[in-house]
């Protein structure tokens, strides 16, 4: 064997060495972290959870199942507890996300070909336990149908659009101030859309493509513009 060759080789045992102890360090951080803090166990759900996020505020946590409902969690740091059931679709849950400018409306995403809007302000089939009103369950506000089993969604910054995408790359922007579909719906047909998401200014709509690409489009009144991509 060279003196090169051994170098080589003496060096990436040295990198494997290193990300073990690296790794075993890490490890042993995170015992020593984790069970300082105070945690909670959210049950609920009857099967798989897809899908988690929060409001503005912090204040309520939202999930999505397989069991097709949605869930909203009213958390405190005391009473963490479920606040209502999110109860209307007909197939999984695949995706929430809140509105941007609200801490009670949302939006679910489902297998159902629907997506739904819930305002969690609505109360039916309301009790009072420790002095905290829970919310059996709630039906969707509005219900929009698009083409497609939906796996994806994200609320525009300014709160006037929803995206929507499917299992077929076919993506649905929703006008939020009517909750009508702008058309026509744009279908990638050469690549999959992973991801999903808005720009701060809501000017701007990225997806990122099983081509490793980041595409980036112009939504307009009427209609869905690409104006350049990333690789």
């Amino acid at each position: 064997m060279s003196s090169s060759s051994s170098s080589s080789s003496s060096s990436s045992s040295s990198k494997r060495s290193s990300n073990i102890l690296r790794k075993s360090f890490l490890n042993s951080e995170a015992i020593n972290f984790f069970p300082k803090l105070n945690t909670s166990v959210l049950l609920g759900h009857s099967q798989k959870v897809h899908s988690v996020a929060w409001n503005s505020s912090g204040t309520y946590l939202a999930s999505g199942s397989v069991d097709r409902t949605g869930k909203i969690w009213k958390i405190d740091g005391v009473n963490n507890q479920k606040y209502c059931t999110l109860q209307g679709h007909t197939a999984s849950v695949d995706q929430l996300c809140w509105q941007p400018e609200s801490d009670y409306i949302l939006a679910t995403a489902s297998a159902d070909k629907s997506v739904r809007i819930w305002d969690v302000r609505t109360t039916s089939n309301s009790n009072n336990s420790n002095n905290h009103s829970i919310i059996d369950s709630i039906s969707a506000t509005h219900i929009i149908q698009t083409p497609g089993e939906n796996i994806n969604i994200c609320w525009s910054p300014d709160s006037n659009y929803i995206a929507v995408g499917n299992k077929n790359d076919l993506l649905t922007i929703i006008d939020a101030r009517t909750f009508t579909p702008l058309k026509p719906n744009t279908k990638f047909k050469n690549f999959e859309v992973n991801e999903i998401s808005w720009d701060p200014t809501s000017e701007l709509f990225f997806l990122t493509s099983s081509l490793g690409k980041v595409e980036v489009m112009s939504i307009e009144t009427n209609n869905e513009k690409k104006i350049c991509k990333f690789n």
